[in-house]
């Protein structure tokens, strides 16, 4: 998943005016914008995804229901805040946030699992 999702979102981004409307029709074409937004939270996704699998492997299921509570807090929180002005554009950058968040809390709770250069390379002690 997490390998795919950089490749599929500068796809999405390259190509959404295309993509768009061939699949949906010229009605959608003002969506494009959006479409690109979107694109990025595919690798935020997948970093999620396989840091959460991780979790759960490790017997992390409190972890999961910590750190997705979170998310979620996150996300209506910045929905609020954001979509009366931006739109369905704010809405995009709420789920951005909200992924990064998670991913950022499944990293720091889990830093013991990962390997030590993922750590000092970021300059952040275990």
């Amino acid at each position: 998943m997490l390998g795919a999702s950089l490749p599929l979102a500068v796809g999405l981004w390259l190509f959404a005016a295309d993509f768009m409307p061939a699949l949906f029709g010229a009605q959608y074409a003002a969506a494009v914008p959006l479409l690109r937004w979107l694109a990025w939270t595919l690798p935020l996704y997948g970093l999620v995804t396989v840091l959460e699998f991780t979790a759960l492997s490790t017997g992390g299921e409190w972890l999961r229901v910590r750190v997705n509570g979170m998310a979620v807090g996150v996300l209506v929180a910045a929905l609020f805040a954001v979509v009366p002005a931006l739109g369905a554009r704010g809405a995009a950058l709420a789920l951005g946030l909200a992924l990064a968040v998670a991913a950022a809390g499944y990293l720091v709770a889990m830093r013991r699992h990962l390997p030590a250069g993922v750590w000092t390379g970021a300059g952040i002690r275990r």
